[in-house]
């Protein structure tokens, strides 16, 4: 079932599969147990867990091919430790 914007502005995205721009790879959305962050973003590539947030900016964008699920826009945010957030855009979709 394709949620409607509303749902995914207020859902817990856990699961949910985000890439973000400038990304090779995406990942899936794991739980995060720090306060500043809604979610940790897993980065195989240098064996990380990243601290993110995630705005829903766009509407749902279905695709020609059968084998991608609709997918948003969304606004990633890294949240870091002292530092200033640094914020991108990128790709969210949902399991099926």
């Amino acid at each position: 079932m394709i949620p409607t914007l509303a749902k995914m502005e207020k859902q817990n995205l856990i699961g949910c599969f985000v890439k973000p721009d400038g990304w090779n790879l995406g990942e899936c959305l794991i739980e995060s147990d720090w306060t500043e962050a809604q979610y940790r973003l897993p980065d195989y590539n240098n064996n990380l867990q990243l601290a993110i947030n995630i705005e829903i900016t766009g509407r749902i964008h279905r695709f020609d091919s059968p084998l991608i699920n609709p997918a948003m826009r969304c606004k990633v945010i890294f949240i870091h430790d002292g530092e200033p957030n640094v914020t991108t855009g990128g790709w969210i979709s949902w399991p099926s």
